[in-house]
């Protein structure tokens, strides 16, 4: 029984694959070749088939002595090249020239010392303090000016003392010099000082470190003694040729203030330079330095 199965289920299978391949296989013509040692020569018997055609050969096949078999030809692989369409450039590098100018120091130094020494500097603007009075410099002539002369007296003491009177005022006048003694008159003010001598000159000398120098022209049969003003209280009206200047000199009554005292008579000794004036008080007790620039001061001695 199991047997009968057994050939059932492969009889079926068997029936299947035919039915596959009549339905999807086209015929194959194939040769069936046998061999017998004992028959010479060689037969073949070519079976045709609706499926196949078989040719057997019976016999010891006999094959041409020039029969070679022929090598299967391999296949040589192909290499493929891609051309790259992007060409890289690696520029070299180019050494940069940098030129450097070459500046000759030395005769542009000489060029730059020739103009300051051709360039003429102003003078420097002197500073003055409230109360003081300052002289700057006015003078060209040098500080380091030797004079043939010292100035007589007192007042070459001074000068030895303090060059730099020389360097405002020059060197004195005269071959010696000699000083000269005039009678004079001195008040004090608010904010300064007259002094008249009698050389026919009122100096009017300000607290700022100016003065002016003004001829005196008091005539007591033409001018009035006094301008009849009322002073402040401890103050003094002044007269006579101080009051004329005092009271007709543009600027003189604000700059100088009342004065203070009454004018006092007293001797003047001058010794004139080539850039101003000495002068010694005895009242005073000071040497005063004129320039002829319109500035003064005072410096401790007497003549």
């Amino acid at each position: 029984m199991i047997k009968r199965l057994i050939f059932l289920f492969t009889l079926s299978f068997l029936v299947a694959a035919c039915q596959q391949n009549q339905d999807t296989e086209l015929p194959t013509r194939f040769i069936v070749i046998t061999a017998d040692p004992a028959v010479v020569g060689t037969s073949a018997v070519v079976v045709n088939t609706p499926d196949t055609q078989t040719t057997s050969m019976v016999g010891n096949p006999t094959l041409p002595p020039s029969w070679t078999p022929t090598p299967s030809l391999t296949a040589s692989p192909t290499v493929s090249v891609t051309p790259s369409n992007t060409i890289t450039v690696t520029p070299s590098r180019t050494p940069t020239l940098t030129l450097t100018p070459t500046v000759e120091v030395e005769p542009l130094s000489a060029l730059l010392l020739l103009a300051a020494q051709a360039t003429i500097q102003p003078p420097p603007t002197p500073t003055n303090i409230a109360g003081q009075p300052t002289v700057p410099p006015l003078s060209t002539q040098p500080p380091n000016t030797v004079c043939q002369y010292a100035p007589p007296g007192g007042f070459g003491t001074a000068v030895a003392q303090d060059a730099s009177i020389t360097a405002g005022i020059g060197c004195p006048v005269g071959a010696p010099p000699v000083a000269s003694n005039y009678a004079a008159a001195t008040q004090n003010f608010e904010r300064g000082a007259m002094i008249w001598t009698s050389q026919g000159t009122i100096y009017v000398l300000f607290n700022d470190g100016t003065y002016q120098q003004v001829v005196d022209t008091f005539d007591p049969a033409v001018d009035p003694e006094s301008g009849g003003e009322i002073p402040p209280a401890g103050l003094v009206e002044p007269i006579r040729g101080f009051g004329k200047v005092w009271r007709t000199v543009s600027g003189v009554k604000d700059r100088l203030g009342w004065a203070l005292t009454a004018e006092t008579a007293t001797n003047a000794t001058v010794q004139e330079f080539l850039q101003g004036r000495m002068m010694y008080l005895p009242i005073r007790g000071d040497i005063l330095i004129l320039t002829n620039q319109g500035t003064w001061r005072a410096v401790a001695g007497s003549y």
